[in-house]
């Protein structure tokens, strides 16, 4: 069997704990909601053009 390097041990540590730090920096810039479930935005709008047409209809 061959094993690795600590060279290639050392490095893969290395990037292991970058991505790590990268995931954590935009888990917390990203904005949470208060209710995530909650009906919001253009897509449940009433006065949307198909919801229109379907009343019509």
């Amino acid at each position: 069997m061959i094993f690795p390097s600590m060279t290639t041990l050392i490095f893969g540590a290395a990037i292991v704990a970058a991505m790590a730090v990268v995931d954590w920096y935009v888990w917390r810039m990203t904005p949470v909601r208060r209710y995530p479930l909650a009906p919001e935005g253009t897509r449940f709008a009433e006065d949307d053009e198909a919801t229109a047409f379907r009343k019509v209809a």
